[in-house]
């Protein structure tokens, strides 16, 4: 008797074991691409904050060598330190300070997370304000603008030395950015040290 069976058509078990293979090799692809998507935005936040930071650098540079050659330093209760830039004439004046995003004015807590470095120009009434009380400067709102918002910062410490001749100024940035701890204080958590870049620059 003839066999009307089609020996060309697969079994239960091959179509099982088909599947199977098919879902296993499925899941390597995608653990790979989902690894290599994470190390890609991680490499691509790194660069965009090294330029960034290079770019803040030389845009004080900038100001420094144009006409902004004298600084003051306004020193806080919080660890970030903003600073004045003025010409020698002083009538130009023009600060730099980390100011929050969502607020457009200096962050005074060291929060975790939107923070920018930002500048902006200063008028004759605001720096008086500002030497007959520095706390006035919470008060200003920074243009949008003027925000280096590629690079996150978490300290943002000017200081002087050689007889204030010499400002220096220490930046370090987050790469990584767990958006689930914005808002909480920097000295609360934990960072890895690859997840942060340093900077120390003289002017």
């Amino acid at each position: 008797m003839k066999s009307f069976q089609n020996k060309k058509a697969m079994t239960l078990v091959e179509l099982i074991i088909s599947v199977l293979i098919t879902s296993s090799v499925m899941i390597i692809v995608m653990t790979f691409m989902s690894k290599s998507i994470d190390e890609l935005r991680i490499t691509n936040q790194t660069t965009n904050a090294i330029d960034t930071t290079f770019n803040i650098k030389d845009k004080i540079n900038r100001f420094m060598k144009w006409w902004l050659a004298n600084f003051t330093i306004y020193w806080t209760w919080w660890e970030n330190t903003p600073f004045v830039l003025q010409n020698g004439t002083w009538d130009k004046w023009v600060i730099f300070a980390v100011i929050n995003d969502e607020t457009q004015k200096i962050q005074k807590d060291k929060i975790y997370g939107n923070n920018y470095v930002w500048y902006r120009l200063l008028s004759s009434k605001e720096l008086t304000d500002i030497e007959t009380n520095s706390w006035v400067i919470y008060d200003y709102s920074f243009p949008r603008d003027k925000i280096y918002n590629w690079a996150r910062v978490k300290d943002f410490i000017a200081t002087s030395y050689n007889s204030w001749a010499i400002l220096d100024l220490y930046i370090s940035d987050f790469l990584v950015i767990d958006e689930n701890n914005f808002w909480e204080k920097i000295d609360s958590l934990f960072f890895n040290k690859a997840d942060i870049a340093e900077f120390n620059f003289d002017f």
